[in-house]
């Protein structure tokens, strides 16, 4: 298991650290306040999803985990609005209309600011924790920002990106294999997006750091 794990966060608290980490690789500007378009639906531009706030993606996720993370985070829908929801994510994963036309039919889904926003990655995040403690098993490495790494680089990629390698050098308590895996094991994929998710990386690993 690895050791000589982080504890010493730079915002107060494991979760103020995770959330940062992954709010500014999600959407900086949003953290910053130099665009709102992240507090409605949108359609990235690359994979054509449908994402509000910083990336919760309702192509991966459920539409009632969506409702209940938004009730938590203080927007109340009507019941025509949530039927609304239902209707149009169902037709979106379908392939009846795209994530551009569903976005247009949700614009009355408004986030209203950041601090909004951060409530429902809270909300989705903290849920999300139980899977990557599931995934890591005896193995499991605490509230450290090595763990807030990880927790960034799979609430992105999906649990899949703590693959057999990652999963290996944290058993063995091999700390320069894991970074290797994360800064540069994890960067395949599509090449239009490959520069993007490289920088990801890159500022992952260092948040996980290559000594303990």
């Amino acid at each position: 298991m690895l050791t000589g794990l982080n504890t010493n966060y730079l915002n107060g608290s494991y979760e103020s650290d995770r959330d940062l980490a992954i709010k500014i690789s999600e959407d900086a500007k949003l953290f910053n306040g130099s665009n709102n378009d992240g507090l409605k639906f949108y359609a990235t531009r690359v994979e054509d999803h449908l994402v509000i706030g910083y990336g919760y993606d309702l192509t991966v996720n459920s539409v009632t985990e969506f409702q209940q993370d938004l009730l938590a985070a203080g927007v109340v829908l009507t019941t025509a609005q949530n039927n609304t929801l239902t209707a149009t994510i169902s037709d979106y994963k379908a392939g009846a209309i795209t994530a551009t036309v569903a976005a247009n039919l949700l614009s009355f889904i408004d986030l209203q600011n950041e601090a909004t926003a951060s409530a429902l990655l809270t909300e989705k995040v903290n849920r999300f924790e139980a899977e990557v403690t599931a995934t890591l098993g005896v193995d499991n490495i605490g509230q450290s920002q090595e763990r807030a790494a990880i927790v960034s680089m799979t609430y992105n990629g999906g649990i899949g990106m703590l693959g057999p390698n990652l999963m290996s050098a944290i058993q063995k308590d091999n700390r320069a294999d894991a970074w290797y895996e994360i800064r540069y094991g994890s960067n395949g994929g599509d090449p239009k997006f490959q520069n993007g998710i490289a920088k990801r990386r890159y500022y992952e690993s260092t948040l996980f750091g290559l000594y303990d």
